[in-house]
């Protein structure tokens, strides 16, 4: 019998919505990115404060260092001193800074943050949309940034699923179209790939909505939508 495959959750979050009843589980950490000033060109720094929460309170502001496979549970990500640079002219913006994180298989991890704190670079970099200046990403054993673009994209979209703010769905396709869009890329056959489309929005309840058009959905159901595309090839990792 195969091994279980234990998704991770990664939120990327301005503010923080959850009740402390849900972040007390100790398979939650929350990582929140503060943002500083120096210099005449305003450059812009993050640095990450976790919360481990075994128990979780909100507000408590205890700083620890992150990275832990614990109780047996095997790191899905590892990030070593990521470092990424933007440069404009003689700007610098320095969006990450040093980063070392560990995230284990079936962990469900907020990254919060005012808006220019570096959620979204943390996210593009993580994932290899983005290079990083320095630094390493290993994801299930595989060095992200030592990969070619093509092979980026390939491991893409077999281990990772995205949920968009902006939804990202297609307008011309239907529900069930957009969902199997994913597999259809990765070379599945169509029909395989309506079938677990089908399966995924009977996850979320919209099966009923598998023929209708984004524009023909309400805003929850076309979100709906998109986590059933975002978990339609089985991810590892789930970005949020």
């Amino acid at each position: 019998m195969a091994p279980e495959r234990r998704v991770a959750l990664l939120l990327f979050l301005h503010s923080w919505p959850f009740s402390a009843g849900v972040a007390g589980s100790s398979n939650f950490l929350i990582i929140h990115l503060k943002v500083t000033t120096t210099g005449p060109n305003i450059t812009h720094m993050s640095s990450a404060v976790y919360y481990p929460c075994r128990p979780f309170t909100i507000g408590s502001g205890i700083m620890v260092q992150a990275g832990y496979g614990r109780d047996g549970v095997t790191n899905i990500i590892e990030a070593l001193g990521v470092v990424k640079t933007y440069r404009a002219g003689e700007i610098e913006v320095h969006a990450l800074q040093g980063i070392d994180l560990s995230i284990g298989r079936g962990q469900m991890v907020a990254v919060m943050g005012p808006s220019g704190s570096g959620k979204t670079t943390l996210l593009n970099t993580f994932s290899g949309i983005d290079d990083v200046t320095s630094g390493k990403v290993v994801i299930e054993g595989a060095s992200v940034h030592e990969m070619s673009d093509r092979e980026r994209t390939r491991f893409r979209a077999g281990s990772m699923g995205f949920v968009f703010q902006a939804y990202n769905l297609l307008p011309v396709l239907t529900g069930a179209e957009n969902v199997e869009l994913p597999l259809l890329l990765a070379g599945h056959g169509q029909a395989k790939a309506r079938t677990r489309a089908m399966e995924v929005l009977e996850m979320v309840e919209l099966a009923d909505q598998a023929n209708k058009r984004p524009a023909e959905m309400s805003g929850g159901q076309q979100q709906r939508v998109t986590i059933a595309r975002a978990l339609v090839n089985d991810p590892a990792i789930v970005w949020a």
